[in-house]
């Protein structure tokens, strides 16, 4: 199980994407994304929600429900599996070519953040306009090989403000690039990163980061793995209130809308990444 998300269900140690536990887990995000999507119509907010195709194939309607509260839907890759090979990607959007037909996504963010800018065109060939599966400093965009890049928000360090594309842990970046705007910064800062966020609106720069829906209605016992299990982070809490509290006091928008208009500061960018 090393490297791997793990969960407990009944008392037993799963691999995340065993068969047993992706069950488990549609069953979740069945129950527990009406709530979600009530919290965003309560304060108006729109955001993006990068899926995947094997979710949209087991939980069709969820994902419709989301797209039809007026939420952008982006692309998560199929099975939620690195895709560090042109390979793996090819394959991938083949098994999501219905999920791509239907909701014609513009955005795409690789799971778990690691990528290879040199699949770039590829993408741009399947119809997609901008891509977030790269670090970089707050309120930076980029165009790398005709597509749009909108980093998810890091703090630079020794003056690297370059986009930190990266094909190996993330967190082993932290030399270059601290990644503010991962999901597990954000769970360890809860409500402190209401603090970042006013930081970055008083200098006008946009932050990008992104949760998971497990994390703000988390599943019972689950464990996440992180530094092939140098480190166990277990995440028991709930983070609606924090969320509530952050939609309270903050402007958030639709990643897409950065397309037309980046220049200008609007608010944040909160992400959801479904699995």
């Amino acid at each position: 199980m090393t490297g791997k998300n793990i969960i407990k269900y009944r008392g037993r140690l799963l691999r995340e994407d065993s068969p047993l536990a992706f069950e488990e887990k549609c069953k979740h995000i069945g129950s527990t994304t009406p709530r979600l999507l009530a919290l965003l119509h309560k304060y108006n907010t729109k955001l993006t929600f990068f899926v995947t195709g094997r979710l949209y194939e087991a939980c069709p309607e969820v994902i419709n429900d989301i797209y039809r509260e007026g939420h952008e839907i982006g692309w998560h890759g199929h099975y939620h599996r690195p895709i560090l090979e042109e390979k793996t990607l090819i394959e991938d959007l083949h098994a999501s070519e219905e999920f791509i037909c239907k909701y014609k996504p513009k955005g795409f963010r690789a799971p778990w953040v690691l990528f290879r800018q040199a699949f770039l065109p590829i993408l741009i060939k399947a119809g997609f306009d901008y891509d977030s599966s790269v670090f970089g400093p707050a309120g930076s965009q980029y165009t790398i090989h005709g597509m749009r890049v909108y980093p998810v928000t890091s703090f630079p360090n020794f003056g690297y403000n370059k986009p930190l594309y990266t094909t190996s842990s993330r967190y082993l970046n932290v030399l270059k690039a601290f990644p503010v705007g991962s999901n597990f910064i954000f769970s360890l800062l809860r409500y402190r990163y209401d603090y970042l966020l006013r930081l970055f609106g008083e200098r006008s720069r946009s932050c990008i980061f992104y949760i998971h829906n497990w994390q703000v209605f988390p599943w019972p016992e689950r464990e996440m793995s992180v530094l092939r299990d140098k480190l166990r982070y277990v995440q028991k809490f709930s983070l609606s209130d924090v969320i509530q509290h952050l939609l309270c006091n903050h402007r958030f928008h639709r990643m897409d809308t950065m397309l037309s208009d980046m220049e200008t500061f609007k608010g944040h960018y909160l992400s959801f990444d479904m699995e």
